[in-house]
């Protein structure tokens, strides 16, 4: 229903941008009707594809997705959007107990999945998508960004996301830090008085 709803805005309204906001298992639907969308449109490079759909942002917080399964789909996502923005925490406790309980992969929300996305992003050459890591460097900063709802109840990470919305700027634009690898953004202590 989701591929049915991006397809008929596309088609039928005059929106400039259509972003999208995932979190938790919303991931999975949201990853699913963008590679869909992207299946049934192989005719359409990805000039044309963003074109069409006027996809802007699409956030997957705290992703409760098998890594497996998501980087089987980031291909197609990154292709029909301006900008694809994934972010992970070591200290979201809903996602350690889905792996354990659900079993399967680890969750793209999670760092235990973070080099194999950041390794998948290189890879394929995905310059629109970016991982922001809230937990990299928190002994600098003196505290980490944890629960599973930081991206909305942590004030940096949700103006962060407020940012995205508004402006779709990158995150060098956002005043995130570039971390050692490639594709990986974090908050540095002096994130405040940056984002100023």
């Amino acid at each position: 229903q989701l591929k049915n709803l991006l397809q008929l805005l596309a088609e039928h309204t005059d929106a400039e941008k259509i972003h999208v906001v995932s979190c938790s298992a919303g991931g999975r639907v949201v990853s699913r009707a963008l590679h869909q969308l992207a299946l049934e449109h192989r005719d359409l490079d990805k000039d044309e594809l963003r074109k069409y759909f006027r996809i802007g942002t699409v956030i997957f917080a705290a992703a409760d997705v098998e890594e497996d399964r998501f980087l089987a789909r980031l291909e197609d996502i990154a292709n029909l959007c301006e900008q694809t923005v994934v972010t992970v925490s070591d200290a979201d406790e809903v996602l350690d107990n889905a792996r354990t309980l659900m079993r399967g992969e680890s969750r793209v929300g999670s760092t235990q999945a973070e080099h194999a996305e950041q390794a998948f992003i290189e890879k394929h050459d995905l310059l629109n998508v970016s991982i922001v890591d809230v937990s990299r460097h928190k002994e600098l900063r003196g505290f980490d960004i944890e629960g599973h709802h930081y991206w909305y109840r942590h004030p940096w990470m949700s103006s962060d996301v407020i940012f995205l919305l508004k402006h779709g700027a990158p995150p060098h634009e956002r005043a995130l830090s570039r971390s050692e690898e490639n594709g990986i953004w974090y908050f540095a202590p002096d994130y405040p008085d940056a984002v100023r």
